[in-house]
C-alpha cells in the first residue's frame, strides 16, 4: 500500500515537472516567435519609412525641375522675340545683339545673372552637359568658347551670329557641330539623391 502511494507520488511529480518544462519550452517558443515578429515589424516599418522619404524626394526633384523649365521657357522666349534684331558688337538691347549680349539678357529676363563675355559664361555656370542631354535653354558654346547661343530644342538653337547678320534660328550641324565646344545650364539647382538603406545606415 505503501510502496503504491509512493510510486503515485513520484509519478504525479514527474507528469508536474514534464508539464513545467512542456511550458517553459512553449514560452521560450512564445518569445521567439515575439522577436522575430518583432524584427520583421521593424524591417517592414524601415521599408515603409524608406519608401515615403523617397515619394518625397521624388516630388521635391519634379518640382525643382518645372520651376527650371519654367525659366528657360522664359529665356527662349525673350530670345525668340529678339528674331530679327541685327548683330551690332557688344550689343545687348534695342539697338541689337552680339552672342552673348543675346544669352545674358534672355537668361536675365528668366531671373537669372550671367556675365557679359562668352567663355565666363560657359566656366561660371553648372553644370556643364553633354551635346545629347541638352534641353531648351542650355547655353550652347561654339568655336572655342568664342560664340554662344541658346539651345530651343529638337536639334536648333537661336543666336546673333556676326556683322552683317541679324538673329535667327540655326541647326546644330555642319560647322556649328564639328566646332561644338559645349554646354551649360544657367540657373539649375543640384536635385537631392533618392534616399536608400544605405545611405540611412551610413
Amino acid at each position: 500500500m505503501l510502496l503504491g502511494a509512493a510510486k503515485a507520488a513520484q509519478n504525479a511529480v514527474a507528469a508536474q515537472g514534464a508539464r513545467a518544462e512542456q511550458g517553459s519550452r512553449a514560452e521560450q517558443g512564445a518569445r521567439a516567435g515575439q522577436a522575430q515578429h518583432g524584427r520583421l515589424g521593424r524591417a517592414e516599418l524601415a521599408a515603409r519609412m524608406l519608401a515615403a522619404r523617397r515619394r518625397a524626394v521624388r516630388r521635391q526633384r519634379a518640382l525643382l525641375v518645372r520651376r527650371w523649365e519654367a525659366r528657360a521657357a522664359r529665356a527662349v522666349d525673350y530670345a525668340t522675340r529678339q528674331l530679327g534684331r541685327p548683330y551690332v558688337w557688344g550689343g545687348s538691347g534695342r539697338g541689337g545683339f552680339d552672342c552673348s549680349g543675346l544669352t545674358q539678357q534672355a537668361w536675365r529676363h528668366a531671373g537669372v545673372k550671367l556675365p557679359r563675355i562668352a567663355a565666363d559664361q560657359f566656366r561660371r555656370t553648372r553644370p556643364h552637359v553633354s551635346v545629347d542631354r541638352l534641353k531648351p535653354g542650355d547655353l550652347v558654346f561654339f568655336h572655342g568658347l568664342g560664340h554662344v547661343g541658346i539651345y530651343t530644342g529638337h536639334g536648333w538653337f537661336i543666336h546673333s551670329p556676326h556683322a552683317g547678320r541679324t538673329v535667327t534660328f540655326e541647326r546644330l550641324r555642319g560647322w556649328y557641330r564639328s566646332t561644338f565646344a559645349g554646354a551649360a545650364r544657367p540657373g539649375w539647382k543640384e536635385l537631392p539623391e533618392l534616399p536608400t538603406l544605405e545611405s540611412d545606415l551610413s
